[in-house]
């Protein structure tokens, strides 16, 4: 049996906004070239009491955090008796606590309100942070320049010099595109509400027969410019000759009505949800779409608890499912991976899993990879330098799309730093 453990080097799913501050303005000072030069002026900054002016530089500059090699040093100016960074480096935080992350805690330089917080990171990750002021957060940095969108609203983002920008990602305009449908709106049952879909076809599609399908959970964070960006992977990857046809049915998660995302209740091990793609969604599509019919040409997507859904379904509806798609899959409490482990005999499932390193669900996920290896499964387990949300999950996409898709011989734009086979 054939598995495959990635590890990624420097994987980026940079969607920008523009930057609210952090603009570098022409003729500023530039900073001490190197880290220990940076401290020394820090120190001497205190010392002379002429910290305001090295502050008013490094606001000038444009930049933050600030990057020396694997060092970063984060400040921030605030009238304030306490702040800190909250991100995954930070390790993660007691049950109960007011962020999954513990603060970083930055201390105050001098008799100043300029506060600064050091870390040491891999040389290829990426993080996003919220800085914690007096226990307020606050999502976006003033001087950071790049933010990232997650569900709760937008987040300071940063990543380090050894980060590799996935193409896949970048819109182009020199491509043939598929066809994204408007809306589609199924009345269901199960959940007691109408439910939109958007459904992606490939260029060439109306000559096509027999096509698998890719149901896609939190479909409208995934096909989001901002978040998933996942119709401008599969135009790139499609204009690139690197994907076989397949359809693509993204299911949005908000209420048609009101908007409101749905997913905290619908998502995770639900039956309901599990009976509304089974019995409402697919015979939706199998008979408006030129599908081929049959559970080994259907994989369903999750991300989260999205991705928990997808496990749910693999060990519960094996027999409409042939492969699955799980994306940092949120398995704290869950029994799934113990009902996974109890199993006589494994399931005919083939798996695509991703996990980032500095996710408070990375040991849950490591479980259910070995489980899956150990028990024959095909596998493909990717992990990167990264957080649990979509500043990790887009640059992903290509190796998933490619791993069911892919025609002979596509490969990921993103370079691997070890590639283990069994």
């Amino acid at each position: 049996m054939f598995h495959r453990f990635v590890l990624l080097v420097g994987l980026s799913c940079l969607l920008l906004m523009p930057a609210i501050g952090g603009l570098a303005q022409e003729d500023a000072e530039p900073l001490p070239p190197n880290y220990t030069r940076f401290m020394r002026a820090i120190e001497d900054a205190i010392a002379t009491d002429t910290l305001d002016d090295l502050w008013a530089q490094i606001v000038a500059g444009g930049q933050m955090p600030l990057i020396y090699d694997t060092r970063v040093i984060f400040m921030h100016e605030a009238e304030a008796e306490s702040v800190g960074w909250v991100s995954g480096f930070g390790g993660l935080a007691p049950f109960g606590s007011p962020t999954f992350y513990i603060p970083v805690q930055g201390e105050r330089l001098g008799d100043s309100n300029i506060w600064m917080a050091e870390a040491l990171l891999p040389f290829d990750a990426r993080f996003n942070y919220i800085l914690l002021v007096d226990g307020e957060q606050i999502r976006v940095d003033p001087l950071a320049p790049k933010q990232q969108l997650e569900g709760a609203g937008y987040e300071t983002t940063f990543w380090m010099p050894g980060y590799v920008y996935p193409e896949t990602i970048i819109p182009r305009d020199d491509i043939e595109k598929g066809t994204f449908s408007e809306p589609e709106t199924i009345a269901s049952t199960f959940l007691n509400r109408d439910v939109n879909i958007r459904v992606y076809t490939p260029v060439g599609y109306e000559a096509m027969t027999d096509l698998p399908v890719l149901y896609v959970t939190d479909g409208n964070d995934y096909w989001h410019d901002e978040m998933g960006a996942m119709v401008t992977v599969l135009d790139n990857l499609y204009a690139d000759g690197r994907l076989q046809p397949a359809i693509v049915t993204f299911i949005d998660a908000r209420d048609v009505r009101t908007g409101t995302n749905l997913r905290g209740s619908e998502l995770g091990a639900n039956d309901d949800y599990a009976r509304f793609l089974t019995e409402e969604l697919i015979p939706y599509v199998d008979e408006n779409y030129q599908t081929r019919p049959d559970r080994e040409a259907r994989t369903v997507l999750g991300t989260s608890t999205g991705g928990v859904l997808v496990l749910y379904l693999g060990l519960n509806y094996t027999e409409f499912f042939g492969n699955l798609a799980v994306q940092s899959p949120f398995l704290l409490f869950s029994p799934l991976p113990a009902e996974y482990m109890n199993l006589e005999e494994p399931l005919p499932l083939n798996i695509f899993m991703n996990q980032g390193t500095y996710d408070l669900t990375m040991p849950d996920t490591r479980l259910m990879r070995d489980y899956f290896a150990n028990n024959g499964y095909p596998i493909l387990y990717m992990e990167t330098n990264n957080m649990h949300g979509w500043s990790n999950w887009p640059a992903l996409l290509d190796e998933l799309l490619i791993y069911f898709y892919g025609v002979e011989g596509a490969e990921s734009s993103i370079p691997p730093v070890t590639n283990i086979e069994e």
